[in-house]
């Protein structure tokens, strides 16, 4: 505190900050102990922090997205595991041990290993919940275990202690195993991009990369929009950058395209009660990376393609029987306008003419339609079919710029400040660093 005088000579005191006037300050690692006065939080300047340190994971690049000042918060201050996290990372490491020692697995059945898990973490979330949390153990453990049985992937070689990990096994520490293999779990770093990520499984000779989820199970309408502007603010990228990181592994000469299976150990949960895991591809999402863009998908006549243009008018069967005058006129009409294709009187007319039907109003909606559909699928980079999204090289790209971009601009923040703007959907109520950010957003209208 600093003493000075006002204009009568009357002296008063200067204060601050808060701790000048409070001894009992509640301190934590938001504020420094600084002797008395606080400190502005900030992270290390660039000069201080390794490269790999200021590379994103696909966690803290979610994380920048939905808040630049929640990031920051994130890199200072550890959240404790909740019981989401927490049940994530013991079932990662059920499968882990699985894939090292199978035949043991397979020789105690899972009784054994539920039973470890229940007496440990059973009441995750409150002692009342005791029965829920030890029926979800033995949900997530059956279902990994059937899941595995029929992953193809390289053979694993036990090839480093569990004990050297800096997170050690605990089904290899309580069942006496002290050798695991470095190829699970295996940082990898991106060969263009500031990114970097612990790939679960990597099979370099199926192009695969897997991970496990605990959570809600997602649809695959719900992943892609998780990736772009999903409405409650909760960004899940992980997909697009595994399978940049998966691409950099295997290299982009590869016989297999580059897959990135999503296993939720959750879903269809009353089926696997009743009669176990019978089809585990039930439970899995497949997001791929395709090796060629819309117009080239367009012009081969892909299967995936072709099929989103199966409605029962004649418009439609046009557009199915004579594909290739369907892609002529799109070709002719320029892919990167295809935001215009539906607006397009003389491309409406051409696809009336091209499927011999009349201008009556009913048929131009038809070929209306069908062009909406084509602008919708040339401009979403991606395509939903089955149980896979097939991403193609120029959306991974576009995000891939984007990562750059964001990256750039933490860089420039760390000079600057990062700004308190939650993303649309996301309230500062939520938010876990909410006690400690006072952002300028707490309590304005729409952010609570």
């Amino acid at each position: 505190m600093d003493e000075e005088y006002d204009d009568y000579g009357s002296s008063f005191t200067v204060v601050k900050t808060f701790a000048d006037i409070q001894e009992n300050l509640l301190r934590g690692r938001w504020v420094p102990d600084t002797g008395g006065s606080g400190t502005r939080l900030e992270l290390p300047r660039p000069e201080t922090v390794h490269d790999d340190d200021m590379v994103f994971s696909k966690s803290s690049y979610d994380s920048y997205r939905k808040c630049p000042r929640g990031f920051m918060f994130s890199r200072l201050i550890r959240n404790k595991d909740n019981q989401h996290t927490l049940m994530g990372s013991i079932i990662h490491q059920f499968a882990e041990f699985y894939l090292c020692y199978p035949e043991e697995v397979r020789k105690n059945g899972p009784e054994v290993y539920i039973d470890f898990l229940s007496e440990r973490y059973s009441s995750l979330s409150y002692e009342q919940m005791r029965d829920v949390d030890e029926s979800t153990i033995r949900m997530c453990v059956t279902s990994i275990m059937g899941f595995l049985e029929t992953v193809k992937h390289d053979g694993i070689e036990l090839d480093m202690q569990c004990s050297a990990k800096d997170y050690p096994n605990i089904f290899m520490e309580r069942f006496g195993f002290d050798m695991c293999s470095s190829s699970l779990e295996k940082e990898v770093f991106s060969e263009g991009y500031p990114l970097k990520g612990s790939l679960d499984v990597l099979s370099e000779e199926t192009s695969t990369v897997i991970d496990y989820k605990t959570g809600r199970p997602k649809s695959l309408d719900d992943i892609v929009k998780s990736w772009e502007q999903p409405r409650d603010g909760q960004y899940d990228c992980q997909a697009l950058v595994y399978l940049d990181l998966l691409r950099g592994a295997v290299g982009e000469d590869s016989a297999s395209l580059c897959r990135f299976l999503l296993f939720f150990a959750r879903d269809n949960d009353v089926a696997i009660a009743q009669a176990g895991m019978e089809d585990p591809g039930e439970n899995t999402r497949e997001i791929v990376l395709l090796r060629r863009d819309m117009p080239q998908l367009f012009r081969e006549g892909d299967p995936c393609i072709v099929s989103q243009f199966n409605q029962k008018n004649k418009a439609a069967e046009a557009v199915t029987t004579c594909w290739r005058a369907f892609v002529d006129l799109l070709d002719a009409h320029g892919w990167d306008r295809c935001g215009e294709w539906p607006g397009d009187v003389g491309m409406v007319n051409s696809l009336l003419e091209l499927s011999g039907t009349s201008g009556a109003k009913s048929n131009i909606e038809n070929c209306t339609r069908i062009l909406r559909r084509a602008a919708e699928i040339v401009g979403s980079g991606c395509l939903i079919s089955g149980r896979q999204i097939m991403v193609t090289p120029a959306f991974l790209e576009r995000f891939l710029e984007e990562v750059r971009t964001a990256h750039d601009r933490v860089m420039e923040q760390m000079e600057t400040g990062f700004p308190a703007e939650p993303c649309k959907g996301c309230r500062c109520r939520d938010c876990d660093y909410r006690s400690v950010c006072m952002g300028e957003n707490i309590g304005a209208e729409g952010s609570e």
